[in-house]
């Protein structure tokens, strides 16, 4: 059974989880916090054919579908990738996605989105129910200053890492006149990002985090959760192997979900578009720049970014 037969989404506002399922054949779903502590000795829910169900109310859950016996030791581990926040936007989980060997990234690790001080009470008690350990912050004091975070209870460690570029102020739209085109201030943006010094060491402390085990669950994130925040979900995808079609999938999918958020500033000044869109030619500026400079994306990850890529796997792969 892969991902394609079967996917979890979730209500933003009561946070009620329904499974849809494509497979054919007949099926039945375990849950638990987990993925080790998933019951396979009771179903939660059983079928046979596609169709949807409403799971009984709980918090975040890893679920295992499994369809036959001949699946009993690989079921499909599931959880929502699009988190129910009633108060975001770009609310992602990482895990499910192919990485090497056959396995997959593991759900309930790594969290990217934008913003969290829109976020309801229902919505941190939910991200508690994870629980998130960490956030990292990528946006600068002034963004912070207007947009203070919301924090789950179950956080212990904030780290701020402020990133200037993504950082769309007046400052940065009166330095659109010194570009050709907006989707040419993006790609300097992006050759930023990729090479700046002071970035690398931000995304330096950003792994530091990612592969420190008191520090994970983790969240991530900038305003938008597209350019700086998208960045740093591509080089964990990478690290753990996942194809680079997918990472640049996930990095386009922010243009769904932040539809809503920019619509009406998209609306006013359609000419800046691409500031507040992703397109996948601002992302492989990034890559073939620091292809250049380090040969590969795995020597940047291991030589700039100290990331044991081995262990990455290790741990996050399942």
């Amino acid at each position: 059974m892969t991902a394609e037969h079967a996917s979890i989404t979730r209500d933003p506002a009561t946070k009620t989880a329904t499974l849809t399922v494509a497979h054919s054949g007949r099926w039945d779903l375990f849950a638990g916090k987990t993925v080790a502590d998933v019951d396979f000795s009771q179903p939660i829910a059983s079928g046979a054919g596609p169709g949807k169900q409403t799971l009984p109310p709980a918090g975040w859950t890893c679920f295992a579908l499994r369809a036959a016996e001949r699946d009993a030791k690989k079921p499909l581990l599931l959880a929502e990738r699009h988190l129910p926040m009633a108060g975001g936007y770009n609310f992602r989980d990482l895990g499910g996605f192919s990485g090497t060997n056959g396995k997959r990234v593991a759900w309930g690790k790594f969290f990217r989105t934008d913003g969290l001080s829109a976020l309801t009470d229902a919505d941190l008690t939910y991200l508690a129910s994870i629980p998130v350990v960490t956030i990292v912050d990528f946006r600068t004091a002034e963004e912070n200053e207007h947009h203070p975070d919301k924090i789950p209870a179950s956080v212990k460690n904030v780290v701020r890492l402020p990133i200037a570029p993504g950082y769309m102020s007046e400052r940065a739209a009166k330095n659109l006149e010194d570009y050709a085109s907006p989707d040419e201030f993006m790609l300097e943006m992006y050759r930023d990002l990729a090479l700046d010094p002071d970035i690398t060491a931000s995304y330096r402390r950003f792994f530091a985090a990612v592969q420190a085990e008191k520090d994970i669950p983790i969240i991530f994130h900038c305003s938008a959760g597209k350019d700086r925040t998208g960045l740093a979900a591509a080089l964990i995808l990478t690290a753990l192997g996942v194809d680079r079609e997918a990472i640049l999938a996930d990095y386009e999918a922010s243009n769904g979900y932040l539809g809503d958020k920019y619509a009406p500033y998209i609306a006013q000044k359609p000419y800046l578009k691409s500031l507040f869109t992703v397109k996948k030619t601002f992302l492989l500026e990034a890559f073939r720049l620091l292809e250049s400079e380090y040969g590969s994306l795995g020597a940047y990850l291991e030589t700039a970014l100290d990331v044991d890529v081995a262990a990455m796997r290790r741990r996050f792969l399942v």
